[in-house]
């Protein structure tokens, strides 16, 4: 029994150290990198948080005080943290809790999808590794009030929650609350990126399958299927509310066609940036990366502000195929090579050479680990709904950070599933063919990466 407790209080101290080690990173960096955020070149970051204080703008919460072009959700979140902060603007509550939110992920719920968990030394440093270099290059998401990672943590409590229920004999209350959390997490991550909409449809076919395959009697396959639809109902009733207050009966995110307006973006640009220092060249705070071969089928096309709607763009794609092929492969070979941690641009001419080298090394590392048999396939199963967005997204005019799911599950996988003596020796075992694929791969990927950074938007490429 004296074993057992120790085992628990050992389980117990390590998620601790962990969570404090992260959350006091995280209000360090926020202190030393975080801009004021109110400013109107934060775009997002900025919408989003006033969305959250025009909640409290009659004196009170109100949810019809903002309009209907983002969810509720992720509002009023920054609405509480608003609240939450008796001086000031809010921000020092946020600066808070929102690494405080991220560090209870990273250490109580992200091991979970990779089958672990933080109870022991080894799995402290694993932890610590992950999150260091998830905000090396995903920085401004940990300290600007921006939804990516918050609709990944809450679409990973859905994974969870299936995850959980399957493992279950179907006996207790905890599946049903678990079906429950499931229905509601999903339509959460829908309402903070819609995006997850594909994400939400994946994980429920999950579940169906699952239930219709379960060898559970059908009153308890019909009842876990009846508390997953009340979450996910019982969820949608806020922003139901938000609609109606506009004139509009409906439990979606009214996004005015931006779906649309991001696949003909796509056509055009290969990336998408946003500036917040002065520049002559840039006179908008967006700083986009023209596809020449795109703009030209544009052109071809006569098509000229945007698509007149979704058969258009199809039609587009079945004419030109391939070129829209290689525009998404550029698309893909920029968001694997991020270059911009703060997410917002100080300095266009900064040295990024560092961040792709080090990101294809993790990926590099991370396909070594795949080619060896190293992982186990259940890992990418649950992340199948995670990276469904990422796939979706894939087509608009992208940002680094709508790929940070990818990213999150590469460091992860590294850090908690890879066996790394078992590494050592398939690198040392063919050296020269890790070696030459290396230097190939990564050479081809750089000379990609850099000629489209080198676009008539830019200035010098990898060092001011």
């Amino acid at each position: 029994m004296n074993g057992i407790k120790n085992r628990k209080w050992n389980i117990s101290r390590w998620q601790i150290i962990g969570i404090l080690t992260c959350w006091v990173l995280g209000c360090c960096i926020y202190l030393l990198f975080a801009g004021q955020f109110d400013q109107e070149q934060y775009c997002d970051a900025a919408n989003y948080w006033n969305r959250g204080k025009d909640l409290w703008e009659k004196g009170y919460f109100d949810l019809s005080t903002v309009d209907i072009f983002r969810g509720y959700f992720f509002p009023v979140y920054l609405g509480i943290c608003n609240r939450l902060c008796w001086w000031g603007d809010g921000t020092a509550v946020f600066a808070l809790i929102n690494p405080l939110l991220i560090s209870l992920w990273f250490v109580l719920i992200l091991p979970k999808l990779h089958d672990s968990s933080i109870n022991t030394g080894k799995r402290y440093i694993a932890c610590i590794a992950t999150w260091v270099f998830f905000n090396f290059f995903f920085l401004g998401l940990t300290i600007y009030p921006l939804s990516d990672l918050f609709a990944i943590m809450v679409c990973s409590l859905s994974i969870l929650a299936e995850y959980g229920i399957e493992k279950m004999s179907g006996e207790g209350v905890k599946p049903y609350l678990l079906s429950f959390l499931l229905g509601a997490a999903v339509y959460w991550a829908y309402n903070v990126r819609t995006i997850y909409m594909f994400a939400g449809i994946w994980l429920v076919l999950k579940f169906v399958i699952y239930l219709i395959r379960a060898s559970k009697k059908t009153v308890i396959k019909l009842s876990l299927l009846g508390f997953s639809i009340f979450g996910f109902l019982l969820a949608t009733i806020p922003q139901l509310f938000m609609n109606l207050a506009h004139g509009i009966l409906s439990i979606k995110v009214q996004t005015k066609g931006l779906m649309l307006r991001q696949v003909f973006c796509g056509i055009q640009y290969q990336r998408y940036d946003t500036l917040v220092t002065d520049a002559e060249e840039h006179l908008a705070r967006g700083v986009c990366f023209k596809d020449a071969a795109g703009n030209a089928l544009l052109q071809q096309a006569g098509i000229i502000d945007e698509f007149t709607g979704w058969g258009e763009f199809i039609r587009f794609v079945f004419r030109h195929p391939l070129d829209v092929a290689g525009i998404y492969v550029r698309h893909l070979v920029n968001m694997l090579l991020p270059c911009y941690p703060a997410q917002y641009i100080e300095n266009l001419g900064s040295n990024k050479i560092m961040y792709a080298l080090l990101s294809f090394t993790c990926i590099f590392l991370f396909g070594a680990a795949l080619s060896n048999k190293l992982v186990d396939i259940k890992v990418f199963k649950r992340y199948s709904t995670l990276l469904v967005p990422v796939f979706f997204i894939l087509p608009g005019a992208v940002e680094s950070r709508f790929f940070a799911a990818l990213f999150i599950m590469i460091f992860g996988v590294l850090a908690y599933n890879v066996d790394w003596n078992e590494m050592r020796h398939c690198l040392i075992r063919d050296k020269w063919k890790y070696i030459v694929s290396y230097i190939i791969l990564g050479a081809l990927l750089v000379a990609i990466w850099g000629s489209m950074l080198a676009s008539e938007y830019m200035t010098p490429v990898f060092f001011s």
